[in-house]
Parts: C-alpha cells; sequence; structure tokens
C-alpha cells in the first residue's frame, strides 16, 4: 500500500467496526479490527515466516521492517482519522477535547475488550 488514503480507508473502516461492536452490545476489539488490516500483516507474517524457514536471515528483517512500516503508517492514520473526529464533535457539541476524548475512553472501556 503506498497512499495515504488507503492507510486511512482502513483505519476508518476499524473505527467502523468497532463502532459497530460497541453498538451491537460490546465485545473483543481485536476481531472488529482484525479484518481492516489482515492482509497488510497477514503479507508480512507470510515474508518473515518463509524467511525464517529457509534461514534467510537478511529476508526476515526486511519482513520486520515492512510490518513496522505498515503499523506507523496505520496509527499515522487512526490519529488523522481521531482528529478529524475529534473536531467534529468538540464543533458540534462545544465539549472541550480532553472531556471528549475522556468520555470516548470511558465508552471504549466499558464495551470492548
Amino acid at each position: 500500500m503506498t497512499s495515504t488514503q488507503g492507510y486511512d480507508e482502513r483505519a476508518g473502516q476499524a473505527l467502523l467496526n468497532m463502532y459497530r461492536l460497541v453498538s451491537g452490545g460490546g465485545g473483543h476489539s481485536g476481531a472488529a479490527i482484525r479484518d481492516a488490516y489482515a492482509d497488510l500483516f497477514d503479507s508480512s507474517d507470510a515474508d518473515f515466516r518463509a524467511a525464517a524457514a529457509s534461514g534467510n536471515t537478511q529476508g526476515m528483517v526486511v519482513a520486520r521492517d515492512a510490518a513496522l512500516k505498515e503499523s506507523a503508517e496505520l496509527l499515522q492514520a487512526n490519529a488523522r482519522i481521531g482528529l478529524g473526529l475529534l473536531a467534529t464533535v468538540v464543533n458540534l457539541t462545544g465539549m472541550t477535547p480532553e472531556e471528549t476524548i475522556r468520555k470516548a475512553r470511558q465508552l471504549a472501556a466499558e464495551n470492548t475488550g
């Protein structure tokens, strides 16, 4: 994946999946986000395992570095989407950003595992 938009789409999908989980009564959050990211990490995992099985330490390093790069891109995408959501809530409700985050964290803690 090379585009910021593609990462943002995955982050948005993961957030939608989490919202559906919470609005459906809660559950384990890992299952809710796995679909949005699975192909990225499955590919890195397969490359790492193949390199390890053949004793290719350089291949293992390359696969690990690819997984770390994907992780960093996804974290940045989640922050971008989160910023948009935070700004929207603050602008629409008048709550402070801190109060909004506190309530969001509380909701997540109560409804996800």
